[in-house]
């Protein structure tokens, strides 16, 4: 059986993420944040976001290592994990949540 996360790599996108992550949470996944060298005030305002979220795992780079870096920083912790499959969405709402249904049938569909 698949276990799922997803991954949001955000730089500079916290006055959207909140909103992109409450979109998340009735599908039951695990969410990795992953902030991507943000400044102090933008890391502090996703410390306060995801704080007293279940499931919701906050990974920090020190310095903006890009969204390839950000992707590769959730895609390891989610190996770390043992998830077996990631989704990953942008911090700043341009993917559609809405679709995930969609894609866990594929992924349950194509599983071992």
């Amino acid at each position: 059986m698949p276990k799922i996360c997803v991954i949001i790599p955000c730089y500079k996108h916290t006055d959207k993420i909140a909103g992109v992550i409450k979109r998340l949470l009735p599908y039951g996944f695990p969410i990795i944040v992953v902030d991507d060298g943000n400044s102090k005030e933008d890391a502090m305002e996703l410390y306060k976001i995801c704080e007293n979220l279940r499931d919701v795992f906050l990974l920090h780079h020190d310095e903006n290592k890009g969204k390839g870096g950000s992707v590769l920083t959730g895609l390891l912790f989610a190996k770390e994990n043992r998830f077996t499959h990631a989704i990953q969405i942008d911090a700043d709402g341009q993917h559609c949540v809405e679709d995930i249904p969609k894609i866990t049938d594929i992924i349950s569909e194509h599983s071992d």
